[in-house]
């Protein structure tokens, strides 16, 4: 069992580490706000397209691996470990590495 002094230590430390996580997150958005106000709107069409190219390259990738957005396909496992293609957030999938 562990004694009462360390378990309140624990907690502090866990606290600490709490606030400071959520501390660096404000601070990130915070900062992220101030750059997106001062782009012009070319900038943002800009990123706009990019992400949206991202997206269909990903799709592509996924659609040729034979996942689709409810998970992967059975028996196309293979081919996307030989190309080494891996949708995200599939880790109980099989997909993994």
């Amino acid at each position: 069992m562990i004694p009462l002094g360390d378990r309140v230590a624990i907690v502090a430390g866990r606290s600490q580490g709490i606030a400071l996580s959520f501390l660096y997150w404000s601070l990130r958005r915070l900062l992220e706000l101030v750059v997106l106000r001062f782009r012009s709107e070319r900038e943002k069409e800009i990123e706009i397209l990019l992400l949206r190219h991202q997206l269909l390259v990903l799709e592509r990738q996924l659609a040729r691996c034979g996942v689709s957005k409810f998970g992967p396909v059975p028996g196309n496992v293979d081919i996307c470990r030989r190309n080494r293609i891996f949708a995200p957030h599939t880790h109980s999938s099989g997909l993994s590495a």
